[in-house]
């Protein structure tokens, strides 16, 4: 075998080596792929993507299907490839609850997010155990997610009107 075809052979052997590798070990060029993964592995979707948000680890991507709303966590790897996170939930939207809610743990902190259903709501706040308040009132098509590092659960969420009058208060059990 000559060098010329050494070479040939070698290229094919790499593209189909790299080919496999993609396949089996779920990594992807780009973080909607990753997401579009992570919803066929969960026979739900497809989702209509409502809003991306960076955090340290990756991206959080929340989605819109039909009277469900999910939000997935999708992971960077290695610095240029994405792999489906750990974190991810699937809600039915209650229309006779002023907004609908869930808050969840990954390996990258924590996270509420959900739906506003009641257009009289200006903002969000979402306590947690360490007495931090996060606050959202810029929503995304009536869609918010409040994200934290830090090792601090998640107990009560409450939502206002612009006048400051509460519309929605919700306590986690202990």
């Amino acid at each position: 075998m000559n060098r010329k075809q050494k070479i040939i052979r070698n290229t094919i052997l790499l593209i189909g080596f790299s080919f496999l590798l993609f396949t089996r070990s779920y990594l992807y060029l780009d973080p909607m792929t990753a997401f579009r993964a992570s919803e066929r592995s969960n026979h739900y979707g497809p989702s209509e993507v409502v809003y991306m948000e960076s955090f340290s680890g990756g991206k959080y991507i929340v989605g819109r299907y039909e009277q469900w709303i999910s939000q997935s966590e999708i992971n960077r790897v290695f610095g240029i490839f994405w792999r489906i996170g750990n974190a991810y939930t699937g809600i039915e939207i209650k229309e006779n609850q002023p907004l609908t809610y869930v808050w969840s743990q990954s390996d990258y902190g924590f996270h509420a997010y959900g739906i506003i259903t009641d257009s009289k709501i200006a903002k969000i706040e979402v306590y947690t155990s360490d007495g931090s308040i996060l606050t959202q009132s810029d929503f995304h098509e009536g869609f918010f997610i409040l994200s934290w590092e830090e090792d601090a659960e998640f107990r009560k969420i409450m939502a206002y009107d612009a006048s400051g009058a509460v519309i929605f208060e919700e306590e986690r059990l202990r």
